[in-house]
């Protein structure tokens, strides 16, 4: 009996020290682990389920330099973090609305993003926008030096794009602010 309590005794006893090995072990891996763990991407902003990364806004802020301003090197990066959140935003637009597919709706493709809002500022914004006459006729006196004795008639049109233009600008601010206020939108930069 004693020679089996012995036996009993030793089991556990090797069982014990296995047990403590596994855990040792499981330790040590795991805190090799997270000791050469690398970062690769930071995320600098949320929008409702959208992630906008680090590697992307240095991307987006290298895009394009031609039309930065003259002395400007780089883009402000904030300024461009703004845009990409804008952007975000009228995307998951066009997607509820329905005025893309949903195999459509995909931010990595910069050109087909940019076409994709501009078609819906100019059917969802530009649309519904009509310049007066008056208002037209009001630019034309009220700015007559910039136009070099040209009749109002020969520069009506340069007025009402232009006008249009400053419109659709306003109204789409406005509009990004309502969307701003119903979105959960978390700047982490």
């Amino acid at each position: 009996m004693n020679s089996e309590k012995l036996k009993v005794k030793s089991k556990r006893k090797i069982l014990r020290i296995f047990i403590f090995f596994i855990i040792l072990f499981t330790i040590h891996c795991s805190l090799f682990t997270v000791s050469s763990a690398e970062i690769v991407d930071r995320i600098v902003a949320t929008i409702n389920d959208h992630v906008i990364t680090l590697s992307e806004l240095k991307e987006r802020s290298r895009l394009r330099p031609e039309a930065q301003p003259e002395g400007m090197e780089k883009r402000d990066e904030k300024e461009v973090l703004e845009g990409i959140i804008n952007m975000v935003l009228l995307l998951s637009e066009v997607k509820r609305l329905g005025l893309a597919g949903p195999e459509e709706v995909r931010i990595d493709s910069y050109r087909d993003t940019n076409l994709m809002i501009e078609r819906f500022i100019d059917r969802r914004i530009k649309a519904f926008i009509l310049i007066p006459l008056e208002r037209s006729k009001d630019f034309y006196e009220g700015n007559k030096e910039k136009f070099r004795g040209k009749e109002f008639l020969e520069v009506r049109d340069e007025i009402n794009l232009y006008l249009l233009e400053e419109e659709t600008n306003l109204r789409l601010e406005r509009y990004l602010k309502e969307l701003r206020g119903k979105a959960d939108v978390k700047i982490l930069y």
